[in-house]
C-alpha cells in the first residue's frame, strides 16, 4: 500500500510540473480531478467495508495428527461496485497454549457469498481453536484500507475448534493381569447385563424353562397371573486405573512430543480394555483448573468423551472466566484458607499425590501410571505407598530414569522406559501373556 501511495504522489507531482510549465487547461482539469479522487475513494471504501462480512468454517471437527484438514474463509460481499483486495488475518492455537499463531490470506472478493479454501495440519494431538482477528478491505487503487470486523465484533467472536486425535495402537493381548490378592466390592451395576448379585434387581421377566424357583417374584406373578422371574444385578468391575501425568505445561517441541506419547499410550490401553469389555477409570490432573479429571469408561461412547476431555485439559481461562473464578473463590473461602487450598498446586505436587489424596480409599487390581516427567521418583514413591496390593505398571517417557535407579520392589511392579518414537513396540511389552 505504501508503494501505491508513493506512485500516486509521483504521478501527481509530474502532472503538477506539466501544468505549471505549459499551462494546459486539460492538464489542470486532470490534476485537480486526481487530487480529489482519493477523497471519493476513501468515502466509498467506508461504505463498502460495512457491507462485507467474513466468517470461518471447518470441514471436520475431528482429524488426525499430520493429516491436512480443510478450512474456508466465508465472505459475504453485498456491494454492487467492485472492491479491491481483501486481506484476512486469523489466529489459531492449542487450548493449552497462551500464544496465538497468525496466518494471512489475500484475495479479491467477488460479489455475493463465496468460500475460499485452504489447508492446515497439526503435528501434535490437541484441541485447536481458530478465530478471525480482522479482515482489511482495500480500495481499487490500494491507497486506503478499512479493517473489518471492528473492535466490538472481535470481542464477541467465538472460536471454532478442531480436535486433533492422537494415534491409537492395537494391542495383541490385554494388559490387565488377574490379581488374586485384591477383593473389590463394586456399588455400580451393569445396565445391560444381568448377574448373580441378589442385592440388586436387574429386571423382572416371564418364567422360562430351566429358571430357578427361588428367583420367582411371587407378588408380580400374582398380579399378572403368570410366573415372573427376577434377574439379579451384575456388579461392574472398574478396579483398573489408568493414570496419566502430562508433566510440565511447557510448549517446547520435546515436551509436546512426550505429552503426545502419554495420550497415545493411555488411550491405546483404554481402547483395548473397552474392546475387552473391561470397565476402568481414566484419570489425570489438570494443572490449570487445579482439579483431578476422572472418567468411568465402560463403552465406546464414554471412551470418546474421555478422550475429548483429555485433549481439552489445560485450557487457558479467558479474562472473563478468570474474573468469575476469583469472585467465586472470594465468596466461598477467606484469604488464609485460599492460600492453604492452593499451596499444593503451587508447590508442584505430583499427579499421583493429587489423585490419591482425593481417592485414597479405593481398591484397584491394576494401576497403569503413564508419565511425561523426566525423573518421576516422587510419583513412583507415592504410588508404591498407595497401591496396596494392586499390580503396578509404570510407563515413563521422560528418558532420564533407568530401572536400576528407580529402586522398585521386584514383585508386583513393572517399569517400562519407553520412547515416543518407538511407541508401538513399547506398548507390545506392556500386554500380559498367559504364563507370565
Amino acid at each position: 500500500m505504501l508503494i501505491n501511495k508513493l506512485a500516486y504522489m509521483i504521478m501527481l507531482f509530474l502532472l503538477w510540473l506539466v501544468m505549471r510549465m505549459y499551462l494546459f487547461r486539460f492538464t489542470a482539469v486532470v490534476f485537480y480531478t486526481l487530487l480529489l479522487f482519493p477523497v471519493l475513494l476513501w468515502l466509498l471504501l467506508q461504505v463498502q467495508a460495512r457491507r462485507i462480512r467474513v466468517g470461518l468454517e471447518l470441514s471436520d471437527r475431528i482429524t488426525e495428527k499430520n493429516r491436512p484438514f480443510k478450512m474456508w474463509i466465508c465472505v459475504n460481499n453485498a456491494n454492487r461496485l467492485p472492491v479491491g483486495r481483501l486481506k484476512v488475518v486469523f489466529l489459531y492455537r492449542s487450548v493449552q497454549s497462551e500464544k496465538w499463531q497468525k496466518k494471512k490470506l489475500t484475495f479479491a472478493p467477488e460479489r455475493g457469498e463465496h468460500r475460499y479454501s485452504f489447508e492446515l495440519s497439526s503435528g501434535h494431538s490437541a484441541c485447536l481453536e481458530f478465530i478471525v482477528r480482522s479482515a482489511r478491505v482495500f480500495d481499487l487503487l490500494g491507497l486506503f484500507s478499512v479493517q473489518r470486523p471492528g473492535r466490538r465484533e472481535r470481542k464477541g467472536a467465538e472460536a471454532a475448534e478442531v480436535v486433533v486425535m492422537p494415534r491409537l495402537y492395537e494391542l495383541d493381548a490385554s494388559p490387565v493381569r488377574a490379581n488374586p490378592y485384591v477383593l473389590v466390592e463394586s456399588e455400580v451395576y451393569s445396565g445391560t447385563k444381568s448377574g448373580d448379585d441378589p442385592s440388586e434387581i436387574f429386571d423382572i421377566r416371564e418364567y422360562r424353562e430351566g429358571d430357578r424357583l427361588n428367583r420367582i417374584h411371587w407378588k408380580t406373578s400374582a398380579r399378572t397371573d403368570q410366573l415372573m422371574v427376577k434377574e439379579f444385578g451384575l456388579p461392574v468391575d472398574r478396579s483398573v486405573l489408568l493414570l496419566a501425568d502430562f508433566g510440565s505445561g511447557e510448549q517446547r517441541e520435546d515436551e509436546l512430543g512426550r505429552r503426545d506419547a502419554v495420550r497415545e499410550a493411555v488411550l491405546s490401553l483404554s481402547m483395548r480394555l473397552t474392546e475387552d469389555g473391561q470397565a476402568h477409570l481414566l484419570a489425570w490432573f489438570d494443572h490449570i483448573s487445579g482439579k483431578t479429571e476422572r472418567f468411568e469408561v465402560s463403552g465406546i461412547e464414554e471412551f470418546y468423551e474421555a478422550a475429548g476431555r483429555m485433549l481439552r485439559c489445560g485450557r487457558r481461562l479467558s479474562a472473563g472466566e478468570k474474573r468469575r473464578k476469583r469472585a467465586e473463590e472470594k465468596g466461598r473461602i477467606g484469604t488464609a484458607e485460599k492460600k492453604r487450598g492452593t499451596a499444593g498446586n503451587r508447590s508442584g505436587e505430583n499427579t499421583a499425590a493429587q489423585y490419591f489424596s482425593e481417592y485414597g480409599r479405593e481398591q484397584y487390581t491394576n494401576i497403569f501410571y503413564v508419565t511425561a516427567e523426566g525423573t518421576p521418583l516422587a510419583s513412583m514413591q507415592q504410588l508404591l505407598e498407595c497401591r496396596k496390593s494392586a499390580w503396578l505398571s509404570l510407563l515413563c517417557f521422560g528418558g532420564h530414569l533407568r530401572e536400576e535407579e528407580a529402586g522398585l520392589p521386584p514383585a508386583g511392579v513393572r517399569f517400562y522406559n519407553l520412547s515416543p518414537d518407538t511407541l508401538p513396540q513399547g506398548l507390545a511389552q506392556v500386554v500380559f501373556q498367559d504364563g507370565e
